[in-house]
């Protein structure tokens, strides 16, 4: 099995960025190219991988409602969340695995006093789940779903079959037996409290979970899913201005110390993605 790196990459390169809001504003090259200036020659080939200067950067980005600083700071390699601070979020566990050429995140956050847990997502190797459980001797018992892409939900049933869980899925998205979530609906484990809120865009009834708490922590925790990554955001499969209205009023609205744990990537906190996403 090919090995995942640690920590995490970002789960997308400037290129990727550019893409997104291409397909999000809807602008194929020509149109692109007729806004900025460019000569199409020269967008083909930043488009196909090669980085211009700067001045092209920040002219690419105005062109798609980027934020201009944080895109050439992501194209110039600037941005790094770093490690998950395990001192600072004590109890939050990220257990990546591989689904094809992707790497997917679940979550695992434990209270600490009964060492109760709960999944987000389950991700694609139940084995790593398992182990992680077992390492910081944690029983969870409910596993709280983002939305149902087969990548976030690949190791589902046989995580439901080894902890007995209780599943919570999208009232979107429906998971057979699961109980369905929308807007608001909160879940306790131990002292822990998860409530949904509508993240909707990457797919129809995408939820991102809002856990708090833990009485360690400095802010909420947010399973936010492929609502947002480190410098960057999920693509838009339903409706890019929709997801990006959620960034901004709901996901980036939280505390500046929320922690920020993706399905891709490296986990952040708001304060670092008002500071660096280019889409923020």
């Amino acid at each position: 099995m090919v090995s995942i790196p640690l920590p995490l990459p970002l789960e997308d390169s400037w290129s990727d960025v550019l893409g997104k809001a291409m397909r999000g504003a809807g602008l194929d090259p020509a149109k692109l190219a007729s806004m900025t200036g460019l000569a199409a020659t020269r967008l083909d080939a930043i488009l196909s991988g090669e980085k211009p200067e700067e001045n092209v950067l920040r002219t690419l980005a105005a062109a798609l409602g980027l934020r201009p600083g944080p895109f050439v700071e992501l194209a110039g390699g600037r941005v790094h969340p770093g490690p998950l601070d395990a001192a600072r979020w004590p109890d939050v566990h990220q257990i990546p695995s591989r689904y094809g050429d992707m790497i997917v995140n679940a979550w695992l956050l434990g209270d600490p006093a009964s060492r109760e847990a709960i999944f987000f997502d389950a991700g694609a190797d139940a084995d790593a789940a398992r182990d992680t459980a077992a390492a910081h001797r944690l029983a969870p018992s409910l596993l709280c779903v983002t939305h149902t892409h087969g990548d976030h939900i690949e190791a589902l049933p046989e995580l439901v079959r080894a902890f007995h869980l209780r599943v919570v899925a999208p009232k979107g998205e429906p998971l057979e037996d699961a109980l369905l979530a929308e807007e608001g609906a909160e879940f306790a484990v131990g002292a822990l409290r998860a409530r949904a809120q509508l993240t909707d865009g990457h797919s129809r009834g995408h939820l991102a979970w809002v856990v708090t708490g833990h009485p360690a922590w400095p802010g909420p925790v947010v399973a936010v899913g492929d609502a947002i990554f480190a410098g960057s955001m999920g693509g838009g499969q339903i409706s890019y201005a929709r997801l990006r209205e959620h960034l901004h009023r709901k996901l980036l609205a939280l505390p500046s110390e929320t922690l920020l744990c993706p399905g891709h990537g490296p986990a952040t906190t708001v304060a670092q993605e008002l500071k660096h996403n280019p889409f923020a």
